[in-house]
């Protein structure tokens, strides 16, 4: 993995919210969304070294950018969205442990993950988001 910081804010005792893809891509969703509307500004990436697939672009194949952006906003820090995962619990384990070393550096006071969960259970009434 690599780190890349690209500024360093001035902001203290934000929230965190944090989430990768996972299961049918409400992290990167839940994401997008907070930093579309919040208009946060980017300021940390994590970059995989290694693809974990690549796209056949008939006759030829494309690398995907597999990365993870810190953005910041008033009181906030959003990690996450992004493209992929990490590969494997070394890597995924690389990236939850600079989450908490950002967390410490900014004196974050709550980190709120965000994720897909999986459920047989039939749900009647809309939303079937929680």
């Amino acid at each position: 993995m690599k780190f890349l910081d690209d500024d360093n804010p001035k902001i203290s005792k934000p929230i965190m919210i944090a989430a990768m893809q996972d299961m049918g891509n409400v992290g990167s969703i839940v994401i997008n969304f907070i930093n579309s509307n919040l208009h946060t500004k980017k300021f940390r990436t994590i970059k995989a070294e290694q693809p974990s697939y690549v796209i056949d672009m008939g006759g030829h194949i494309d690398i995907p950018d597999e990365s993870w952006e810190y953005r910041y906003g008033d009181s906030l820090i959003v990690f996450g969205g992004g493209n992929g995962q990490p590969q494997g619990n070394e890597e995924l384990g690389e990236v939850c442990q600079d989450v908490m070393r950002v967390a410490k550096q900014y004196s974050v006071k709550f980190i709120y993950t965000v994720g897909g969960f999986h459920t047989n259970k039939m749900l009647q009434k809309a939303p079937k988001t929680y």
